[in-house]
């Protein structure tokens, strides 16, 4: 695919994959990450992710900052990440991931409307609002 996509890492790369990168940056963490992320303008992310604790957990959060940008996101269909947001998932096989990327390339369009999608669902569930932190003071002082 190094041919069809402007592969672009951010953080921890593999000495096997640099040729085929078109650009690589380092982990940028802090009030920075947003707009670093924002910046990066990407047409598709990808998360893939093996069957553990801290990859659910490190998964769901970006598939949540990727969703806040927008942007379409091909992920692993691990535990983490079979919740209400609307991903494409595939089998953490060759096959699947090309197949799912290449569909993402064939249609731009539909790609950009999912990642609206996403962008919509973080919005409208996973963000803690006024509503959901009266929620939540509710349950823990028991009111």
């Amino acid at each position: 695919l190094s041919d069809r996509v402007e592969w672009i890492i951010m953080g921890p790369c593999p000495e096997s994959l640099r040729p085929y990168v078109h650009e690589w940056r380092s982990a940028v963490e802090g009030e920075l990450y947003p707009g670093v992320l924002a910046s990066l303008d990407l047409h598709l992310a990808l998360i893939p992710a093996g069957d553990s604790l801290y990859s659910e957990h490190k998964s769901t959060r970006l598939a949540l900052e990727f969703g806040a940008c927008g942007y379409p996101v091909i992920a692993s269909d691990v535990p983490g990440l079979r919740n209400s947001l609307p991903l494409t998932r595939v089998q953490n096989s060759t096959a699947a991931w090309l197949d799912a990327i290449g569909a993402h390339l064939q249609d731009p369009e539909q790609a950009k409307r999912l990642g609206q999608a996403l962008k919509a669902k973080v919005a409208s569930d996973w963000m803690l609002d006024e509503a959901h932190l009266q929620r939540w003071q509710a349950a823990l002082l028991d009111r």
